[in-house]
């Protein structure tokens, strides 16, 4: 266990005995490890697609621990962080440095999850495997949805490793534009046709697979497009929040949808004096505070994590996003100049 200063780095270790004391009084199995100079690959769907993907590209790490959700690759690393993946059966994260950590080996959280390991140990840091993306980097999407077959023999082949990421991030971007299923997955097959070396040997039903996928992402309002996205609001989220005659905590529910209604797995943070800068929410800070407190008791946020520490502000997820992640350590968190800071990546169309 360290002690650290606000940028995460280490003040001062404490001894062993002492760590293992307050973890058996507290009668906690539950520990992290800080990753300076670390990167793991934290696999968050343990089928055979995510695991072939991770030996594929990064080359499997000859430490791995078994979470509750898939697996983590360890690796050294030293270089910008990766973007998340996000394919169909494949949901891939990043964890790395000094301000970053991981549940450790044989730890064990409060609901019983178990991290376990599955391959090596985890004892230097120097016997790692240096991290290293070889996914293709050369072939991007297009830029428009259709495009003519005169031009195939110009278009440079997405080589085999890197079709089927390259098909959803097409199918991503088509869909934005496709008014039906059907129209969406004759330009996935034309993709295919003119960007993939050996279309023959991708079917089909695999095109039209990826298709079913992009197109509900986009009934379900979780395509991001920018400022164009739609914004889904429940009745009776609205109907809730107009009986109490609350107008400043529906307006703040309707920013918090607009900025995170498309990625409910998010925690985020609210910073009132942000919100009122950026123009977004003119309402003073205590009314802010208040249509916080109405969203918490209405169920239509949830406090993910609880602040003690002044000017550290609490933490929120949207209920129904999934299993919290992280340890909620966090004691510097950044104040967003659109005053609702965000932790983690989306699937945006608009890239």
């Amino acid at each position: 266990m360290l002690l650290t200063k606000k940028d995460g780095t280490p003040t001062r270790r404490l001894p062993l005995s002492a760590v293992i004391e307050k973890m058996a009084g507290a009668g906690s199995s539950n520990y992290g490890i800080r990753l300076p100079g670390l990167l793991v690959v934290d696999i968050d769907t343990d089928t055979p697609e995510a695991h072939a993907y991770v030996e594929r590209r990064f080359g499997a790490s000859s430490v791995q621990v078994k979470s509750p959700k898939g697996v983590h690759h360890y690796y050294r690393f030293s270089g910008r962080r990766p973007k998340n993946v996000k394919l169909p059966g494949i949901v891939i994260d990043f964890k790395l440095g000094c301000q970053e950590h991981i549940a450790g080996p044989f730890a064990e959280r409060e609901d019983g999850g178990q991290y376990l390991p599955l391959r090596g140990r985890l004892t230097n840091a120097n016997a790692l495997p240096v991290f290293e993306d070889k996914e293709p980097t050369a072939v991007a999407a297009p830029t428009a949805v259709r495009v003519s077959l005169e031009n195939a023999e110009r278009q440079e082949r997405i080589p085999t490793g890197a079709r089927n990421n390259m098909l959803c991030k097409a199918a991503i971007r088509f869909v934005s534009v496709s008014d039906t299923k059907d129209e969406l997955l004759a330009d996935l097959l034309q993709y295919r046709n003119i960007h993939f070396e050996e279309p023959s040997s991708v079917s089909d039903a695999e095109v039209a697979a990826v298709a079913d996928w992009a197109f509900q992402l986009m009934l379900d309002g979780k395509v991001y497009q920018g400022r164009k996205s739609g914004v889904l609001i429940p009745r009776e989220s609205i109907d809730k929040l107009a009986a109490r005659g609350e107008g400043t905590a529906l307006l703040l529910y309707s920013i918090i949808q607009a900025d995170l209604g498309h990625k409910p797995n998010y925690e985020f943070s609210i910073v009132p004096d942000a919100l009122k800068k950026s123009g977004k929410l003119k309402a003073g800070r205590r009314q802010i505070y208040e249509a916080i407190d109405i969203l918490v008791d209405e169920k239509l946020i949830d406090v993910s994590f609880y602040s003690s520490i002044p000017k550290v502000p609490h933490r929120y997820r949207l209920p129904g996003g999934g299993e919290e992640r992280g340890f909620n350590t966090y004691i510097d968190i950044p104040i967003g100049h659109k005053g609702i800071t965000v932790y983690e990546g989306e699937v945006d169309a608009s890239a």
